[in-house]
């Protein structure tokens, strides 16, 4: 399978993040099924949960160094 990757203009991985999420993914359609933010554009998984949900810079702060 493979896979496309983009990185996204002024968004970049932050040196000083405690604990960086084990995936992300930005810039794309994620359907929540919460009335409150029915749909987002970024995740953040750590260990098989999604810890953050939201738009690619609500997720930048959970990307650890390269």
């Amino acid at each position: 399978m493979a896979m496309n990757v983009m990185p996204v203009g002024g968004i970049r991985p932050a040196s000083d993040v405690a604990h960086p999420a084990d995936l992300v993914i930005r810039n794309g359609k994620v359907y929540t099924g919460d009335p409150a933010l029915p749909g987002a554009s970024a995740v953040a998984v750590v260990a098989g949960v999604f810890t953050a949900v939201g738009d690619d810079a609500a997720i930048a702060p959970h990307i650890g160094p390269a």
